[in-house]
């Protein structure tokens, strides 16, 4: 099993047009130090851009990839205060990188749009 998390850091446009990119770089270096915590040594966190990010992790059950990403939220929560959103996807025998990034945005999407709903 490998799961795709497909990572949004929420407001960080909002905070580098109130605050300073300094103050953004200063929120990204957060998560990602916060994700980089709750993850295994070798699972891969790749940014996309902006403020994207995405998630491998080979050999975790999806459900146990959706705990952990809760408990990184709960953190962020923590002041000062940090959001993300977060889609998944589990790869499928069919998917390429791309499929499968792609699935965990959709899944993201999906989220934005309304609670309980996510792509296995």
């Amino acid at each position: 099993m490998l799961v795709a998390t497909y990572l949004d850091v929420v407001g960080l446009k909002a905070v580098n047009d109130e605050r300073g990119h300094a103050t953004g770089d200063l929120l990204l270096q957060r998560v990602i130090a916060t994700v980089r915590e709750r993850l295994r040594p070798y699972d891969l966190v790749v940014r996309l851009g902006g403020d994207e990010f995405v998630c491998v992790m080979p050999g975790l059950p999806l459900v146990t990839a959706e705990q952990r990403f809760a408990g990184i939220a709960m953190s962020l929560a923590q002041p000062p205060g940090a959001a993300i959103r977060t889609g998944f996807a589990v790869l499928a025998a069919k998917d390429t990188a791309a499929t499968l990034v792609g699935r965990a945005d959709d899944a993201l999407v999906r989220m934005r749009r309304g609670p309980g709903q996510r792509t296995a």
